[in-house]
């Protein structure tokens, strides 16, 4: 399996290739260079070159076409070029050995981050009009993104990514932006502002200076060819104008070279450049640009941008070959003095070898959740549940026992006792639906949510012998696709389904394994867990109580039945009763797990119904975890 992240830049282009989902992309070189020139220049005879061979033949070139990714938004007719440029770049491509089975080639090509969906769509038919196969375009600052994370050379940790994080590509057509923050990715460009302006704009400086412009103009007109010649050659001096501020501030001589255009007679164009003449052409408005100048442009986009974002970036990556240029960074530098800026290398290659890591995750992200889909789609997480239910009502049933008998039982007895009920079978009947509505209500889920927490974090081990292999296959952290070990339980549990989203996934994921125990318990085989429970027990025991007192052995169906004097009533006393079920405690809890354990042997519906809610539970979490390992993947 081959992967390639094709960057076509406006001024220059480059091709990254990785074989397998492990390899680190390297650069292809075409005609002996890793960087392309954006150049596509036809012969009379239609041979068609690109890059450096375009330009060696330039003079007997009928056709020269440069720049012509910019305007691709405003002028139809650079499709062409675009699409022959790239039909070239694949051919070339082809004749390094590489990407002989089309089936087996999977291409990432950028885009800036400001086109929008319908012209990434025509770009992508471009590209398979030119016989790219397994085809996709994503915008080059999102593949810069994936550069600052997998590239080691850009030295920033874990805990620098997980911050506030800003991208800015600037290429020779556009300036993009990407802003992360909080598992959030927003794309912004300003899709007129690159460097290749420069390139016209120090051209045209040196062109006004000449004594026969008028010629050099004339010739422009009628072969367009040499202006793209020209502009070329003024993109030379002005990347050696920048390499060498770098080593030399400030700058002590021009740079300055010539150029022979072979016409009748032969022009001679000279292209100097140093600070002044750098800090002119920057500060000269220009009528693509809407009448700014090329650094009021690109403040103003440095300003957009900090205004957009809802949080100020820590880091930012500097990517695109016009990043090489100081003022672009000296720039960020001012509009967050707060953040540290960062460049990579050679960020020229960063587009181009992100393109082609992002595809290999993509790759990896879609078995990852072809395998984590498979898994919860089968039914080993329900018989995980199942298997274990005995063990939640083992650690649940001491506590519904207490509530039922030292919430209830006080105040329903003594209403008894007190002539406001009238027979013990009312009793019974009052006990079990004030039962029923305790174990819905809000403030036992509370107190039962930290147990049902706790049961599912002993479902981990043997739900990881299942997501560990998946992780393995994929070369993802383990701890990727796991039960969260932390839940905040300090935020109150919702009861409207339209409010659980508001709350935390996990706490979610407790929450509805909360109410599908609680909902069982109360409601399942008409009260079967209850009556054969503690309410059993309590009636029991004051049934027993009674009998003791009256010296009689009633049937108990008549001592239920009978509306006792209330002076015999009174004679009962509360802390007697509780007592009585305090000696019993343990029976009781027992006798619940009994009852409830009869349910789990004989799969009644309400215990398989429970399992099925508990199971999709989880598996939902289990999906949010996944989401997470994508977007990290990605």
């Amino acid at each position: 399996m081959e992967f390639f992240g094709i960057d076509i830049g406006d001024g220059e282009s480059a091709v990254a290739y990785a074989l397998g989902l492990h390899q680190y992309p390297d650069m292809i070189e075409i005609d002996g260079s890793q960087n392309i020139m954006t150049v596509l220049s036809i012969a009379q005879d239609g041979t068609r070159r690109i890059g450096k061979a375009a330009i060696q033949a330039a003079r007997n070139q009928q056709e020269m076409h440069v720049r012509f990714k910019s305007g691709y938004l405003n002028d139809s007719s650079t499709g062409r070029w675009i699409e022959q440029f790239a039909r070239i770049l694949r051919e070339r491509i082809i004749a390094t050995g590489r990407m002989q089975d089309s089936n087996e080639a999977y291409i990432y090509i950028g885009c800036p981050s400001g086109w929008d969906k319908k012209a990434r769509e025509s770009y992508q038919a471009l590209m398979e009009a030119a016989g790219f196969c397994n085809v996709s375009i994503i915008s080059e600052s999102r593949a810069a993104l994936i550069y600052a994370r997998e590239a080691g050379e850009l030295r920033l940790t874990m805990d620098q990514l997980q911050q506030p994080l800003l991208i800015i590509d600037a290429g020779s057509s556009t300036v993009d932006f990407t802003f992360v923050s909080d598992s959030r990715i927003q794309d912004w460009g300003e899709v007129n502002l690159g460097g290749g302006i420069i390139d016209a704009l120090l051209l045209d400086y040196n062109i006004a200076r000449m004594d026969n412009r008028h010629q050099l103009l004339a010739l422009f007109e009628k072969e367009p060819r040499h202006r793209a010649m020209c502009e070329l050659f003024a993109r030379g001096v002005k990347e050696s104008y920048f390499n060498a501020l770098s080593i030399d501030e400030p700058l002590l001589y021009p740079i300055e070279s010539s150029f022979r255009i072979y016409t009748n007679p032969p022009i001679m164009l000279t292209v100097e450049c140093d600070n002044e003449i750098m800090e002119e052409i920057l500060s000269k408005p220009v009528p693509s640009l809407r009448g700014q100048s090329f650094i009021s442009t690109y403040k103003d986009a440095l300003e957009k941008q900090r205004t957009q974002m809802e949080k100020t970036p820590q880091v930012i990556l500097m990517t695109g070959g016009a990043s090489h240029m100081p003022f672009m960074r000296d720039h960020v530098r001012k509009a967050f003095p707060n953040a540290m800026v960062t460049m990579g290398i050679a960020p020229e290659f960063a587009i181009a070898r992100g393109l082609c890591m992002a595809l290999r995750m993509e790759v990896r992200r879609k078995e990852f959740i072809r395998d984590v889909e498979a898994f919860i789609q089968s039914d080993a997480v329900e018989t995980i549940v199942f298997n274990n239910l005995d063990s939640l009502f083992t650690e649940l049933s001491p506590l519904l026992v207490d509530e039922i008998c030292g919430e209830l039982v006080p105040d329903i007895f003594c209403r008894w006792r007190d002539g406001r009920i009238e027979t013990l079978q009312e009793m019974r009947e009052m006990i079990e639906t004030a039962s029923k509505e305790l174990l819905e209500n809000q403030s036992t889920l509370e107190k039962i949510t930290p147990i049902v927490a706790k049961w599912t974090q002993t479902l981990r081990p043997q739900l990881e012998e299942y997501t560990s292999p998946i992780c393995d296959a994929n070369g993802i952290d383990r701890a990727s696709l796991r039960l969260p070990s932390l839940i905040n339980l300090e935020t109150g549990l919702p009861f409207e389904a339209s409010k659980i989203v508001n709350f935390d996934a996990v706490k979610v994921m407790i929450d509805i394994v909360a109410f599908a125990v609680m909902g069982t318990i109360a409601g399942g085989g008409e009260l079967a867990f209850i009556a054969s429970g503690p309410v059993g027990w309590v009636i029991g025991a004051v049934v027993g109580l009674i009998a003791a007192f009256i010296g009689t052995h009633y049937a108990e169906k008549a001592v239920m039945n009978a509306n006792l004097p209330l002076l015999t009533r009174r004679v009962f006393k509360l802390n007697s009763v509780m007592k009585k079920l305090n000696d019993h405690r343990q029976a009781m809890i027992e006798s619940f797990m009994t009852g409830f354990n009869n349910q789990i042997d004989e799969r009644a519906d309400s215990i398989m119904n429970m399992t099925e809610v508990i199971a999709k539970a989880i598996q939902n979490q289990l999906c949010d975890e996944m989401e997470q390992a994508v977007f990290i993947m990605s």
